[in-house]
């Protein structure tokens, strides 16, 4: 009995490891939708006057940078829909993150930008659990051979 119980335990906490994992997408192209922003971070509507637009970067996974700092990132585009295709065509074989940022600029020209939402933020992906994208046809990127040394003849 405490052998099934046991296992019962383990089958449960593997089974919500695995709930955990990131969705992986292999796709060459993709439509990232998101939420609309209509108040700021106090919670007060958005003025008419106000225009709201979207930046979409994409974030390679395999690197290390500042993902808050869009000059260390792919910018994709800038759009005031709620949704945005990307084309991975000729990109890297790699694991990629979208991220979203709103951008409000007010009736005086003031420009305010939020932090990116990831793709890999379970708070931003809610109720849609974390994933990122591979391209299907990527160029394969290699690194080179480590470790090089004269192993006799």
């Amino acid at each position: 009995m405490k052998k099934i119980l046991f296992l019962l335990a383990v089958m449960l906490i593997a089974v919500s490891c695995f709930a955990q994992v990131d969705t992986v997408h292999y796709i060459d192209s993709a439509t990232l939708a998101w939420s609309a922003v209509t108040t700021d971070s106090e919670g007060e509507p958005l003025l008419d006057t106000d225009v709201v637009t979207y930046d979409v970067y994409l974030y390679n996974a395999a690197d290390t940078l500042d993902d808050q700092n869009p000059a260390e990132i792919s910018l994709v585009g800038n759009t005031a829909d709620l949704e945005m295709p990307i084309d991975f065509t000729g990109m890297a074989r790699a694991m990629y993150y979208a991220g979203v940022r709103v951008v409000v600029e007010d009736g005086q020209g003031t420009v305010t930008a939020s932090d990116i939402a990831w793709s890999y933020d379970p708070v931003a992906t809610d109720p849609i659990q974390p994933f990122a994208y591979i391209p299907l046809g990527g160029v394969l990127v290699l690194p080179a051979p480590t470790g090089l040394r004269e192993a006799g003849m």
